[in-house]
């Protein structure tokens, strides 16, 4: 029987046939995955460096100048957490629902009432350490600008408690307590239910809080937790920063003058700060802020800003600033991914798209649904983006407020969502709040932008 020729006419065409295709194949990858790249500013890191840090890098904050009202910041789930330094790691998927049902709580929560309901407490949450009572018994708490109501989980508890790291707040102890509210006309008891079905409920006490020997807050109300569900990571209670009656911002206003500041950390792994009064002021005036109207609206515990329009790399994007108007946009440091309506949504996906066409995508990770695969790159490129406000007032957000990364995989993904069709409010969260320097100055109606970072 005759053997074929390899070096036949035909087979010599059909291996010329496959190497052209497979030339045409690489070329045709080439083109997509090393797109020319748009115009603009953008940042370029190191993929490892997206990855949260196992160690805490505490460089001082403000220094001794900026000490006596200041406050650290850390990221819960980080390693400078006081209550779970790093070991407690909570994935994107809960992270992200839990998101979900806070941003759910504040769209649909109608005629709101400071003593019985409030956000979801949310999965991106921020701590501070203050004293509660004489001696003063340090508790690490959440800080929230859509809350109003402080409060801690107190001794004895006779109902139940959630497990938290340190010791319940035992007010037998401290020789400045009073048990119910600091104003006779105030109820005393109180009952926040949150979207996520975790709760707290108990009575008022009335104490001393300490940040340092020489700043004391006489005469404060907040609620001593006889009853409280788990979800709130072991923290020992919430900060209610919001603007109602009974947080923390109204109640310090003689002494504090409603002005208060903070900056959030650009990775977990370290330490942003929290001032009040004249500390956030001399702080402010140290930096180069810029300042946008805060607005007045129906639901009086929160913070709107007029957000008008965005651009990312140079590209302004092709958004009507009535997109944003109905019903305007809050800042939430609870809320951690921030919520655009749906037009503006799509003009920041594709513009976003178009800068990472290079990188191979990615599945979804929740609501966040512009995911790339960053496997074997050691560095990655994506745009700058630029909040603009009402007022002129534009913000260059953090390269740690853009990009989502998977702490398991090295997958990043654009950090906002479009809202869902019911939602009622834009939301600006603290994913895109990191390494700006806010500055809430309530009495003036306006809310400072800085971009100097956390040890600036």
């Amino acid at each position: 029987m005759a053997l074929s020729n390899p070096f036949s006419i035909n087979n010599i065409h059909l291996l010329f046939c496959s190497a052209l295709l497979f030339f045409l194949c690489y070329l045709n990858g080439a083109y997509v995955y090393a797109a020319k790249q748009p115009a603009g500013p953008y940042h370029e890191v190191n993929v490892n460096s997206l990855l949260p840090d196992p160690n805490c890098t505490a460089a001082s904050t403000h220094g001794s100048k900026f000490g006596s009202q200041k406050l650290k910041v850390t990221y819960r789930y980080g390693a400078c957490s006081p209550i779970s330094p790093g070991k407690e790691i909570l994935g994107s998927g809960q992270i992200l629902l839990r998101d979900s049902l806070r941003v759910r709580s504040k769209n649909h929560r109608k005629n709101p009432k400071p003593h019985t309901n409030g956000p979801s407490i949310g999965g991106g949450d921020y701590l501070v350490t203050i004293g509660f009572g004489t001696p003063k018994q340090d508790r690490t708490v959440v800080i929230d600008t859509g809350s109003d109501i402080t409060w801690v989980q107190c001794k004895p508890c006779s109902k139940k408690c959630y497990h938290q790291k340190e010791p319940l707040f035992d007010p037998s102890k401290s020789t400045s307590y009073s048990s119910g509210s600091c104003k006779s006309s105030e109820q005393n008891y109180y009952n926040m239910t949150y979207a996520d079905e975790s709760y707290s409920n108990g009575l008022y006490g009335c104490d001393t809080l300490t940040f340092e020997p020489s700043v004391v807050v006489n005469k404060f109300q907040f609620g001593c937790g006889q009853k409280s569900s788990s979800g709130f990571g072991g923290a020992a209670g919430l900060l209610g920063l919001g603007q109602g009656d009974l947080s923390f911002v109204s109640q310090t206003a003689s002494q504090f003058g409603k002005v208060f500041s903070y900056c959030l950390p650009p990775k977990d792994g370290q330490i942003g700060y929290l001032l009040f009064g004249d500390e956030a002021r001399s702080s402010s005036s140290s930096s180069s802020l810029k300042f946008t109207p805060l607005l007045k609206v129906e639901d009086p515990s929160l913070y709107s800003v007029k957000l008008v329009g965005m651009t990312v790399g140079s590209k302004r994007l092709n958004i009507p600033a009535y997109t944003f108007s109905s019903p305007g946009t809050i800042m939430d440091s609870g809320t951690v991914i921030t919520r655009l309506p749906k037009l503006a949504y799509q003009e920041l996906q594709s513009a976003f798209q178009e800068w990472m066409s290079k990188y191979p995508p990615a599945p979804r990770k929740g609501i966040l649904n512009t995911c790339y695969n960053l496997k074997g790159y050691e560095k990655v490129t994506y745009p700058a983006i630029v909040f603009h406000f009402g007022g002129g007032t534009d913000v260059n957000l953090d390269q740690s407020g853009i990009i989502w990364v998977e702490r398991k995989t090295q997958v990043v993904c654009l950090a906002f969502a479009a809202k869902e069709e019911n939602d009622h409010w834009n939301i600006i969260g603290n994913h895109q709040q990191k390494a700006l320097n806010l500055f809430y100055d309530i009495q003036g109606g306006r809310l400072g932008f800085g971009t100097q970072g956390c040890n600036k």
